[in-house]
């Protein structure tokens, strides 16, 4: 992967920033309108589109949820662990398919890790 690449999607997002400036936990509205962590695709998707590509949130848990769409993710350069439906999956750079019929939950993030969710309806 070029390496300008990656150092682009490095770059601190607003909410990984207030994550390092002591923020303990993900910002659950920023995912979901409900009360159970099921991301919401109309969160995660400008009107009218049907896909995205953004970098994962790095630095923090990422507690259980389940999607309200699929997300296809490609790790671009070391690996992460995800626990899909209770069971710990390593995920090195290769693409990996969740559907919204499984909880996932994201854990082992540092700052050389990048993921990128592909999201769509």
């Amino acid at each position: 992967m070029q390496q300008a690449l990656l150092d682009h999607l490095r770059i601190i997002t607003e909410e990984e920033q207030q994550i390092l400036d002591g923020v303990a936990e993900v910002d659950k509205d920023l995912y979901t309108s409900g009360k159970d962590f099921t991301v919401d695709s109309s969160k995660m998707l400008n009107e009218g589109k049907l896909i995205a590509v953004r970098t994962h949130t790095r630095f923090v848990h990422f507690p259980a949820h389940r999607h309200n769409f699929i997300e296809v993710l490609y790790v671009c350069q070391g690996q992460l662990t995800n626990i899909i439906c209770g069971k710990e999956v390593v995920i090195p750079i290769r693409i990996d398919v969740t559907s919204s019929k499984i909880t996932v939950t994201v854990s082992d993030w540092d700052e050389a890790k990048v993921q990128i969710p592909v999201i769509g309806k």
